[in-house]
């Protein structure tokens, strides 16, 4: 599947239902015609253990899945772009995986650094987040392009890099339990048992969407 379609992809998974693996096919074509050699693909989290399974490091965890689901090499600390990297080659394209170390909201500067580094526009980017806008089991790709986020990485990545021209795999993590804690404190804790059910599955329909 490309990434690329002329029109937002919505996919959404009731708890009773099931879906095989989607197959995945590393193909990138941008629906404006855009070439360019590299692909950046950015999932975004916060470094540490305590953040692992966390709903605010969901774009590590897909992007993680992604990796072993198309052979890319280990992810490697790569102090130039304040992150972790991982790269191949595809389709003679040369794609570059990154998971940024800076805090969550800081996101913005590993993005830039890499962006300008090999001078790409902001639509060889994609990034992947969590997002409290969408119910759980709701993923959904947008194509960038006008629109506030209300996710300060996402924020602080088009205030950096001057452009909302990147794409977005945005994975819903809202629930009930929103309304009764506050919301830093729900974006950090861990999927409830009934998500991490569902959790492995969504994610690899997400990988899909790449």
């Amino acid at each position: 599947m490309s990434i690329i379609s002329n029109t937002p992809f919505t996919f959404k998974l009731g708890w009773n239902q099931t879906r095989s693996k989607p197959e995945q096919k590393f193909e990138f074509s941008d629906g404006d015609g855009d070439q360019n050699f590299i692909k950046v693909i950015v999932g975004l989290g916060n470094v540490g253990k305590k953040f692992d399974g966390t709903r605010h490091n969901i774009g590590f965890e897909i992007i993680g899945e992604f990796a072993k689901a198309e052979d890319f090499p280990k992810f490697t600390e790569n102090k130039k772009f304040f992150g972790s990297t991982s790269e191949k080659f595809a389709n003679g394209k040369k794609i570059i995986l990154l998971k940024p170390n800076t805090l969550m909201n800081l996101s913005g500067k590993s993005i830039q650094a890499i962006k300008d580094f090999y001078n790409l526009s902001a639509k060889d980017i994609t990034v992947i987040h969590d997002e409290l806008d969408f119910e759980f089991g709701k993923v959904k790709l947008k194509l960038g392009g006008e629109g506030k986020s209300s996710h300060n990485g996402i924020r602080d990545i088009a205030s950096k890099i001057g452009s909302t021209d990147f794409k977005r795999i945005r994975f819903g993590i809202k629930n009930e339990d929103l309304e009764k804690i506050p919301t830093e404190k729900f974006v950090l804790a861990k999927f409830n048992k009934q998500e991490q059910v569902e959790l492995k599955k969504l994610t690899r329909v997400s990988t899909s969407l790449i």
